[in-house]
């Protein structure tokens, strides 16, 4: 017997067409159809609920905090749009000139200059002082006294030429630096620091100073980007890269663009994070976290930040618009379908969705299997497996019927079941099969049976109890079908309903009628009807008794070859049928009761019944 339903609750939203619930005691419902899921994010603390109505396609998220027993929609201000949107504009950088040595903030000049001829004979060698025009770019020293000309009469002119070793020391463990040799006319160059340094010198002859040059060579090209967060700490894919060539001289100016407009229906905008590469390595590194004013950061150094971490969002786009249904997978993810194309989030991460998969027909829903996640298409049904998006497949399966909608599949024991023009088909592993729904009705009976939700889609699926619930919101003709140890076993439900939604944690299917929200299999035994299956004889048969066990009057009919032969209205117990019962091949029955019926049997004389 199937109990009528126990009414829990009237509910704000009239129709209620989707509904959610964690516990049984509060929910959230939807004027329309909509598909919701507890958040898959590992110890989130903000209380979240996902969720998506296919007639917006919009996915979006909501905090609980306002689910009460009369089950309103989330308010606004309480939900928004699951996702960061990405920045659109590059950075802006500019070089930025520094007069120190940021590793060696503490530096010491020390110079000795002299005189060389032509046979690098020294000539009046001493200490110089070195005075600064611009730090680390430009020197000035005083020339030593230049060697007088020889004389008499056979005396040679001499050339001689200017020479100065300069050199850089760390004040505060007296190691040198870098040191350069410098002769007018020529170059000296240093690689102790990155990018190395160039020296040259300036001479005037007649002037009793020269001038020391210091040209700093490109240390490195850098590669800036940034991303947007959110207060919920979640971030978004980083902006267009900008690049810039550095000397070890240099500081970098970096301007990100303002993206708090694009927050519009969002989560609110909480800081920027500031990203470089570092050397060869092609990595990103967050180098700086930046409130959202003020938008300028200079970078002094060219060192990570202690607290720095690689860039992992670069594929982290929001998920699309339109998408027309969605799953959660058991590991995490979420997988949503618009056209012929297949969305997959990223793990426990429902607001980046850097993950796609194309189909040859457009896809008509998903269902998540034991194994895998079931993809009806317009030509065909396949399964995508996988651990982990990034390495998902698909496998076209032996099954060439489409689905009709995702609200039509459910999971039940060991397999997901879909209905399609057909009947229905059950997808077990990499194996699809139609057996179980042809033993109950060929295509003719099942389409002229269920046409109508056949071709407005509206039959739903859902799984309670060992039992395949299927229901339409259009019109009273839904079925339950067992799936456990009395595989096969059919009944015909003589409901309607706006939406059904199942709580595994209850082991409770819930289900609207208007806004009235009701439990499954609830309450008192419900009035239904109840059709058998068509008995075939092999050869005519009659019958002449019955008992039943019932807890209220039963009202049978008897069909014999398809026409009514006998209808009796009997209380629990024996009971006799017409003297004159007609001999058929094919045999049904029908029970009509407003109390619970556990058991009926029929014979040819009471004498096969005397031990029931």
């Amino acid at each position: 017997p199937i109990k009528g339903g126990f009414f829990m609750q009237t509910m704000q939203n009239n129709p209620v067409r989707g509904i959610y619930t964690d516990n049984g005691l509060n929910f959230y419902t939807w004027s329309q159809e909509t598909l919701a899921f507890s958040s898959p994010v590992i110890d989130d603390a903000y209380n979240r609920l996902y969720y998506l109505t296919p007639a917006e396609g919009v996915f979006r998220v909501a905090t609980k905090f306002g689910m009460t027993p009369f089950g309103p929609s989330p308010a606004p201000g309480t939900y928004w749009k699951a996702g960061i949107p990405r920045p659109t504009v590059a950075p802006k950088l500019s070089l930025i000139d520094r007069t120190t040595l940021i590793d060696y903030p503490n530096v010491s000049i020390t110079a000795e200059a002299w005189w060389e001829d032509g046979s690098a004979k020294q000539y009046n060698r001493g200490a110089v002082n070195v005075v600064a025009v611009t730090p680390f770019k430009k020197y000035t020293f005083t020339k030593p006294q230049q060697p007088a000309q020889p004389t008499g009469d056979n005396a040679v002119p001499v050339t001689y030429t200017i020479v100065v070793r300069i050199t850089f020391k760390n004040a505060d463990n007296n190691t040198d630096i870098m040191s350069a040799l410098i002769r007018p006319g020529s170059t000296s160059r240093s690689n102790s620091l990155p990018g190395g340094v160039e020296f040259s010198m300036d001479d005037s002859p007649a002037s009793g100073a020269a001038t020391v040059n210091m040209a700093w060579g490109v240390s490195e090209t850098r590669a800036y980007v940034y991303i947007a967060m959110n207060t919920w700490e979640e971030e978004s894919a980083p902006s267009p890269p900008a690049t810039i060539s550095v000397t070890y001289l240099h500081d970098v100016r970096i301007e990100v663009g303002d993206v708090t407009a694009s927050f519009d229906g969002y989560r609110p905008f909480s800081e920027y994070r500031i990203l470089r590469t570092f050397g060869t390595t092609a990595a990103y590194l967050m180098i700086y976290a930046e409130p959202q004013a003020p938008t300028v950061a200079i970078e002094r150094g060219n060192k990570p930040a202690s607290t720095g971490h690689a860039l992992q969002s670069e594929a982290w786009t929001p998920p699309p618009d339109g998408l027309q249904g969605i799953v959660l997978a058991p590991n995490g993810w979420f997988a949503a379908f618009k056209g012929n194309t297949l969305y997959m989030s990223e793990p426990y991460r429902p607001h980046a969705w850097p993950y796609s998969m194309t189909f040859a027909k457009a896809i008509r829903g998903v269902c998540v299997g034991q194994q895998s996640i079931v993809v009806t298409t317009a030509d065909g049904v396949y399964a995508v497996t996988g651990a982990h998006p990034s390495a998902a497949q698909q496998i076209n399966l032996n099954a060439p019927q489409p689905g009709l909608a995702q609200r039509s599949m459910a999971q039940v024991e060991g397999a997901v079941a879909y209905a399609s023009n057909d009947g229905i088909v059950f997808v077990s592993g990499s194996s699809a099969s139609s057996e179980v729904g042809q033993k109950l009705f060929d295509r003719g009976t099942w389409r002229a049976r269920f046409g109508n939700q056949i071709t407005d889609a509206s039959m739903r699926f859902a799984y309670h109890d060992g039992a395949l619930v299927s229901a339409s919101a259009s019109e009273a003709n839904g079925f339950l079908l067992r799936m456990d140890e009395d595989v096969g076993s059919f009944t015909r439900l003589s409901a309607k309903y706006d939406c059904m939604f199942f709580l595994p944690v209850n082991d409770a299917l819930y289900y609207t009628i208007g806004n009235a929200l009701y439990q499954f299999r609830g309450g008192s035994p419900g009035s239904f009807t109840w059709h058998s299956k068509d008995f075939v004889f092999p050869m005519q048969n009659t019958f002449g008794a019955g008992f039943i066990r019932c807890d209220k009057p039963t009202t049978i009919t008897i069909y014999g070859d398809g026409e009514e032969v006998v209808k009796k209205t009997v209380t629990s117990g024996h009971f006799r049928l017409p003297g004159k019962m007609p001999r058929r091949l094919r045999w049904s029955f029908k029970l009509e009761s407003d109390g619970a019926v556990y058991e009926c049997m029929f014979g040819r004389s009471m004498m096969e019944l005397q031990n029931v």
